[in-house]
């Protein structure tokens, strides 16, 4: 998203990964999974009483690479142990704790 020199990042919505543009005078979501859906601090507001949680400020805000990491190799994980891949999600578990003791990866 860097490439595109706009301020556009992602965000750690529960059980969404959406991505945001946000400058100093405008703030707008989109839904990159579901053909670029544009929606509003308002709908990410429902969608999080939807799911009965408290909002909290994560889900309306940037996070950075790291944490889009850890989310996608917690992603894989899931997927490889409905697969039956216990294997691979033991090696995926182990990289996930390497990455959350060793840092920021440079990233």
């Amino acid at each position: 998203m860097q490439k595109l020199k706009l301020p556009v990042h992602g965000v750690n919505l529960p059980n969404l990964f959406i991505i945001t543009y946000k400058d100093d005078k405008h703030q707008f979501y989109i839904n990159a999974f579901n053909r670029g859906l544009i929606f509003s601090k308002q709908d990410i507001e429902n969608y999080i009483h939807e799911l009965h949680m408290v909002p909290q400020q994560s889900f309306f805000e940037p996070c950075n690479s790291l944490e889009i990491i850890r989310r996608a190799l917690r992603n894989l994980v899931m997927s490889f142990e409905k697969m039956g891949e216990h294997a691979k999600a033991d090696e995926v578990k182990v990289l996930l704790v390497e990455i959350s003791d060793g840092g920021d990866l440079g990233v």
